[in-house]
């Protein structure tokens, strides 16, 4: 006995199939990378993210022309194509962004090593491993020594570690994805291979995951204490500028007090110059101006703003150029600190802080006037200059007011008075009439900070919290910098300090560490790799030569037997393998003996099925059912080389069977002898109509006996096959054979689906018919009915026979021309051209075009031009109007229809409810004549109420008595005569 061995492991994909679902997958994952990191090159300005975009649109062009290759059925060239393009252009993104040469070394070489060992030949997986292999250690060697390279970037802040994050999600995804074939066909792979791949994936994975925590864990730990210590810093010198302002408002109010100048300003104004108060006051200011060196002056202002005095006066004889200088909203409820002002001269920036002068008892009064001080702005960058380097190396604070102008930068003073970002052309030109922004052209203020502008719009929204972020300044170029920023304290002025570090300097022990994790990783898989190569080897070399030994058998020398090196389990299986072979060489004659036999009778089965279906197909694609017939026949006949085939089909009353076909010369005359079989008689067709059941019948082996009609001497098989649709018998298939047993069970399986099939397709001919025919008659009905309801409508006298446009006028028409009148009867477009006196065609023509409603003419629609002959342009156009118009028209008219059938009802409806309105017979009779008469405005109505006896007057005599009576036997007689 033969066993056959059929693997039952379930496959998921095969090689075509993995190549086309991973060339589809990286197409659509290629096109989705493509569109976000443009979106991102376009919201940053960097090179290296433009130079990012660039490398993965190339990435998603080799990706396209290896799928195309794919779907040409050229697997290998595209595959390679696909996956060099990938492991090219993965570690190439990883050369201009820092961080990503671990990610770009496994990526590359895992997904390689899943997909070309199931997909490629056993030479091009090597040369492709290696490649990803010394590729993806470049990337890993670059990511340690040039880390901070110029021509690379970091990753954001707040977008590294979700970045890294969702990268390695994304990757696991698709590993996972990829590696579905890989374990399911993983039993088919070569031991080795199996070996190696274990080892490999194992280490690898393990030291990938505990590589990249740590890496993450320390870079987390770095940045936390890095931002503790900046804001820390940041507090400290945000404090420090809050009390420079503390310190000068309580100052500047308790000078405000002084007696010397309430005196002055409580003068009569005539009196003041030259007083000795005026002196006094100035001595004082002269003094307080002293106590600060960047104190530039001290001005006192009376209640509207008009500078008084000041610091700088030389008295009456000298003057001050600042005298009678008019301040504009100068607070007079408290001190107050005023924004940065630009002085006229553009070459420096003032900062005011005024108090209203008050007595120290009185608060109940307005002020006598306002005591200001103004600090050059310098003061600010020396504030801000103080804490640089308080966190470390390259640190440095900046000071913002509310529109992030720069009021001061630790280590580039020179962006003093400089926006982060464009302002709004009204914006920019309202700071600059309050003098908080130079006359300066745009490019002298703008610094574009596109990303710290971002960042600090936040800072608004923060509640008066600090918010971290990173992001470039013009101090540091390209450096990426770890920023804090905090709102000044105690709200005296809406501005912000941000704290500034790079990244790179705090970051330095992260970047060590890694460089080790990765160098350790290296050498531990270097070292998994020799040792499961070495296992391999060993391991598999017994199954090897197993396998050796079984492809010698596969090839037909069944005396090779396998060498027993052991007696562990793969010796035990060597042994039975030999014995196996042994049997085998004994079964394998008797085996292709029978092979054969069996080969014979599929393929003789294959043919039928095959004509089967052809016939089938060629028989249904007729639509008239004799030609239907007549192809069925004909085309079983030829291409199964029956002797007989007939096609029979109940009869309306269902009780004869009908020869309506039949195959060769022998059928035609069979079918002028108008041949029927009784259904349910006794013969193979007469039990196929009544049943619904195929027969096989044989001479001298059947129940039923052969139909041998006389013209068809030498039939010695039949089989008759019933032609149903659902429980509905429509005929029989009579198939006859000269050969004994000709039919058997699969005959009849093969023939009875194209039976049913040949059933279908009589059946939708016959309906398709009868459809024919029931659309046709009620084509022609509702044509009549067009066709008369026009008729009524053009009875009317009232109407003309149409409308003529002529001179910019719309008339009626009462005759009708010899083109029109043809066009009318015809049915068809004529063009007629007009005639001189002598006979002969002018310049003029006519052309008429029927108005057509289901084929039915109802108008013709003329027109005259000035040629000869139209146009063909303009006959199509008029045509289509034509058509277009008869459907308005027929609109029309039954709208009008409509109106009069609602018209005639409404005013039934309207008679009919005044004569209900009485109950007398009298009062019911006259009011029928007036409504009537008055609604169709006749002079004449009579109704007659009795027995036609009573009506034997004339010329309006009644002919009955008044006494007489108006019934007769109950019956109520009306006559009612409109004249």
């Amino acid at each position: 006995m033969v066993v056959e061995h059929t693997d039952s492991r379930p496959k998921l994909f095969d090689r075509q199939g993995f190549a086309r679902i991973y060339a589809y997958s990286r197409l659509i994952t290629d096109v989705i990378l493509t569109i976000a990191t443009f979106y991102y090159a376009s919201q940053t300005d960097t090179w290296q993210i433009n130079a990012v975009s660039g490398i993965v649109v190339v990435i998603a062009l080799t990706t396209l022309i290896g799928t195309t290759l794919i779907h040409l059925e050229q697997e290998t060239p595209g595959l390679k194509i696909i996956l060099w393009g990938f492991i090219i252009g993965v570690n190439a993104i990883s050369i201009f962004i820092a961080g990503l040469g671990f990610f770009a070394f496994a990526a590359s070489v895992i997904l390689t090593t899943l997909v070309v060992i199931v997909t490629l030949p056993e030479d091009q997986v090597r040369i492709l491993l290696l490649g990803s292999l010394v590729i993806g250690l470049f990337s890993l060697v670059l990511d340690m020594v040039a880390s901070t390279a110029a021509f690379r970037i970091t990753i954001q802040h707040e977008m590294e570690t979700p970045l890294l994050i969702s990268l390695w999600i994304a990757l696991g995804i698709l590993i996972i994805f990829y590696a579905i074939p890989v374990i399911r066909n993983f039993a088919d792979f070569p031991l080795r291979t199996k070996i190696m791949v274990t080892y490999i994936t194992m280490a690898l994975f393990s030291l990938g995951v505990l590589g990249t925590i740590s890496t993450l864990t320390i870079r987390n730990t770095l940045v936390s204490g890095a931002n503790e210590a900046l804001y820390a810093a940041a507090s400290q010198t945000a404090d420090s500028v809050t009390d420079f302002f503390k310190t000068n408002l309580s100052s500047i109010e308790a000078e405000s007090k002084l007696t010397p100048l309430i005196d002055y300003l409580l003068m009569p104004a005539d009196q003041r110059a030259g007083s000795e108060q005026e002196a006094s006051a100035i001595s004082i200011m002269r003094t307080l101006q002293r106590k600060d060196l960047d104190l530039l002056s001290y001005k006192l202002l009376d209640p509207n703003g008009t500078v008084l005095l000041t610091s700088e006066d030389l008295g009456t004889e000298g003057g001050s150029l600042e005298r009678g200088k008019v301040y504009t909203d100068i607070p007079t409820d408290g001190p107050a600190v005023s924004d940065v002002q630009v002085t006229p001269d553009g070459e420096s920036a003032i900062i005011h802080f005024t108090s209203p002068v008050t007595r120290i008892a009185d608060t109940s009064l307005s002020a006598y006037g306002i005591l200001m001080i103004s600090y050059d702005a310098s003061v600010l960058q020396n504030l801000i200059s103080n804490s640089n380097g308080l966190v470390g190396e390259d640190s440095f604070a900046v000071l913002f007011d509310e529109y992030f102008i720069h009021l001061a930068h630790g280590t580039s003073p020179d962006t003093f008075l400089q926006t982060v970002t464009p302002l709004d052309q009204e914006l920019l030109t309202t700071l600059q009439a309050q003098g908080r922004l130079p006359n300066l052209p745009e490019d002298k203020i703008f610094l574009d900070l596109t990303d710290l502008g971002h960042h600090l719009e936040s800072v608004s929204e923060s509640n008066n919290e600090a918010v971290y972020f990173t992001s470039e300044d013009i101090a540091t170029g390209d450096r990426l910098n770890q920023i804090v920023v905090v709102p000044l304290p105690n709200a005296l002025k809406p501005w912000s300090l941000a704290f500034f570090q790079p990244r790179d300097t705090f970051l330095q022990p992260a970047v060590l560490q890694t460089r080790n994790t990765i160098l350790i990783s290296i050498a531990i898989a270097s070292a998994v790799v020799a040792l499961s190569l070495a296992f391999a080897q060993y391991l598999s070399r017994p199954i090897i030569s197993l396998t050796q030994t079984a492809e010698e058998v596969a090839q037909g020398n069944f005396t090779a037997r396998a060498t027993v090196v052991a007696k562990d389990e793969i010796g035990v299986l060597a042994e039975t393998f030999n014995t196996m072979t042994s049997q085998l060489n004994e079964l394998i004659t008797g085996l292709e003996q029978q092979v054969a036999e069996r080969t014979g009778t599929l393929e003789q089965r294959a043919q039928q099925v095959q004509a089967a279906a052809e016939v089938a197909r060629d028989a249904t694609s007729e639509t008239e059912l004799d030609e239907l017939l007549y192809q069925s026949v004909n085309l079983l006949a030829d291409r199964f080389d029956f002797y007989h085939v007939g096609i029979y089909l109940v009869d309306v009353h269902n009780k004869h069977a009908v020869l309506m076909a039949a195959s060769g010369h022998l059928g035609q005359l069979l079918l002028q002898n108008e041949n029927t079989i009784r259904i349910g008689s006794n013969n193979p067709v007469g039990y196929a109509t009544v049943t619904g059941e195929a027969y096989i019948a044989t001479l001298g082996g059947s129940d039923l006996e052969i139909y041998r009609h006389m013209m068809l001497p030498d039939t010695r098989s039949q089989m008759s096959i019933p032609l149903q649709v659902g429980t509905q018998i429509v005929g029989a298939l009579d198939i006859q054979s000269q050969a004994d047993n000709a039919f058997d069970d699969n005959d009849v399986a093969i023939l009875r689906t194209m039976a049913d099939q040949l059933a279908v397709a009589i059946q939708k001919t016959e309906l398709r018919k009868e459809v024919e025919n029931t659309l046709h008659e009620l084509e022609s009905a509702y044509g009549e009915f067009t066709r008369e309801a026009w008729r009524g409508f053009t009875m009317d006298a009232s109407r003309p026979m149409g409308y003529r446009y002529r001179h910019l006028r719309v008339q009626p028409v009462r005759d009708q021309s010899q083109e029109t009148t043809e066009a009318w009867q015809t049915g068809q477009t004529i063009i007629m051209p007009h005639k001189n006196e002598n006979g002969d065609e002018d310049e003029l023509s006519s052309l008429a075009v029927p108005i057509k409603i289901r084929g039915e003419v109802i108008g013709v629609l003329n027109m005259n031009f000035e040629t000869a002959r139209p146009s063909e342009i303009p006959q199509q156009m008029i045509e289509e109007i034509a058509s277009r118009l008869s459907l308005v028209l027929e609109n029309a008219r039954l709208v009008e229809a409509a109106q009069k059938r609602v018209q005639m009802e409404r005013l039934s409806a309207e008679i009919i409810g005044r004569i209900r309105e009485n109950l007398e017979m009298d009062a019911v009779l006259k009011t029928a004549l007036q409504e009537i008469g008055e609604t169709f405005e006749l002079n004449d109505i009579e109704v007659r109420i009795g027995s036609v006896a009573m009506q034997a007057g004339s010329n309006g005599d009644s002919g009955y008595d008044e006494n007489e009576e108006l019934f007769d036997d109950g019956d109520l007689n009306l006559d009612a005569l409109i004249g």
